[in-house]
């Protein structure tokens, strides 16, 4: 769902589960760069003097995973000259926050507006420079110091540590996330099932979850967002606006009473409220379907869990 619409997704779960592995096949399940992507990703390697002297031409979507102890100005953009930063040269591909507690909180703080925008501005003495930011952001981090929380059973931590930990990471910024998967830890059939132990004893569904697979997936449901909003000057429902978002995720009369109640237990902001809606319209973009249904809404809302069950529960 999240690289059919483009979406911000975040991993939780304990150290060791997969995060990392599964935001780094993030690749293998986007669409090839189109023509005019490509030369403005290209444009930007250019710039920055990354471009291989064979290979003028980026053909392969970005994925960025810049080190928790970057600065500022390496994933913003600047310099004397200034030169796009991690955000920039993650354009149309991913830009991978691995460890996401670990970073500044005013390194992701920077990156709330190019997150909503798709662009950066680095202001200078001498100069303004705008640089491109549409890329999809994908994040890892554990719940807490020792990886248990909430299961207060295994957990170490103090509420005190579990609250620092976790306010690392700003409201704001958790408000643009669209996403949020919890991670748990695998049982041992899985991972027998990942080495070729025994497959045929397994469901087929999840046998045919192949990256090939997917990514078929998500190139249809691409197509019908690309047919979507061809007289747009937007690609993706990651990028619809409010007057769009009434347009294309219109709910029914019980659906939309239905969200209501749930945003106000939860307590969901404006920006969260039209998160949902455009997860929604991927996910029943996903299943071939011209309406968003109460399952399309129900999973979109789910993804949403994750700020309250973790963050709220403090």
């Amino acid at each position: 769902a999240a690289a059919a619409g483009r979406h911000n997704i975040l991993y939780i779960g304990p150290a060791g589960t997969g995060k990392t592995m599964a935001a780094r096949r993030i690749p293998t399940i986007l669409p090839p760069l189109t023509l005019e992507e490509s030369i403005e990703v290209s444009k930007i390697y250019s710039i920055c003097g990354l471009l291989k002297p064979d290979t003028p031409l980026v053909l392969q979507r970005p994925f960025r995973s810049p080190h928790h102890s970057t600065t500022a100005q390496a994933m913003a953009g600047g310099g004397r000259n200034p030169k796009p930063g991690e955000i920039s040269l993650a354009s149309y591909g991913t830009l991978f926050l691995d460890e996401l507690t670990e970073f500044q909180p005013k390194i992701l703080d920077l990156l709330r507006q190019p997150m909503e925008e798709g662009s950066i501005t680095v202001s200078r003495l001498n100069q303004t420079v705008v640089f491109p930011a549409k890329t999809m952001i994908a994040a890892a981090m554990n719940p807490c110091k020792c990886g248990f929380f909430p299961d207060l059973g295994k957990c170490r931590c103090t509420p005190t540590q579990i609250r620092r930990y976790l306010n690392r990471v700003s409201g704001p910024f958790l408000d643009r996330i669209d996403i949020g998967v919890e991670v748990p830890r695998q049982d041992l059939g899985m991972m027998a099932a990942e080495k070729g132990i025994d497959e045929g004893s397994f469901p087929q569904t999840e046998q045919r979850n192949s990256s090939a697979v997917m990514r078929a997936r998500v190139m249809e449901a691409r197509a019908r967002q690309e047919k979507r909003f061809a007289d747009e000057s937007i690609s993706y429902n990651s990028q619809m606006t409010r007057r769009q978002i009434e347009e294309h995720c219109r709910l029914s009369g019980e659906d939309a009473v239905f969200l209501e109640k749930v945003e106000r237990q939860q307590g969901i902001s404006a920006r969260g409220h039209g998160k949902i809606l455009k997860v929604a319209r991927t996910l029943a973009d996903l299943d071939g379907q011209a309406e968003i249904g109460r399952m399309q809404l129900a999973e979109a809302i789910g993804f949403r869990s994750f700020e309250k069950k973790y963050w709220g529960s403090l």
